[in-house]
């Protein structure tokens, strides 16, 4: 397995700025001195948090980060003059949560076929008994 590359201090940032707005759950905004600028600072932070979403590196808070927001590019009149970024919640994703029980599926519909087929194998595991253990005298302790 490769080492992993060190993470640099600017998309140790950005993954600061993914984590807040996960766990704040609230609406983040990010000031940039210009639209290039802005253009970059989009791009890096998106950069920062792909192998957490693609399951590269593990943090589940960041996954989960990646999964539920988005950056916004708020562009302002010229060019030169300052633009926000804005960590906004997903839009899409919070329209299907809320609908998530009058559509008719459950958590088990998410379920992928292997994810499903594993969690069939555990639960048979799961129901079966196990062997009675026969005491033998070499294995048990004289009292």
């Amino acid at each position: 397995m490769p080492a992993q590359k060190p993470i640099s201090r600017e998309y140790r940032i950005y993954l600061a700025l993914w984590r807040k707005a996960f766990l704040t759950d609230t609406e983040l905004t990010i000031k940039a001195s210009n639209l290039s600028m802005a253009v970059a600072m989009r791009q890096g932070m998106y950069r920062a948090i792909r192998p957490f979403r693609n399951g590269q590196a593990n943090d589940n808070e960041l996954r989960e980060a990646a999964e539920k927001f988005i950056i916004f590019l708020v562009k302002a009149d010229e060019k030169n003059d300052p633009h926000f970024l804005q960590i906004r919640r997903r839009a899409t994703l919070s329209e299907l949560d809320a609908m998530f029980d009058t559509l008719g599926i459950d958590e088990d519909d998410l379920l992928l076929s292997d994810e499903r087929k594993i969690n069939e194998s555990l639960k048979k595991i799961a129901a079966e008994k196990l062997p009675r253990q026969v005491k033998t005298p070499f294995f048990t302790r004289d009292e």
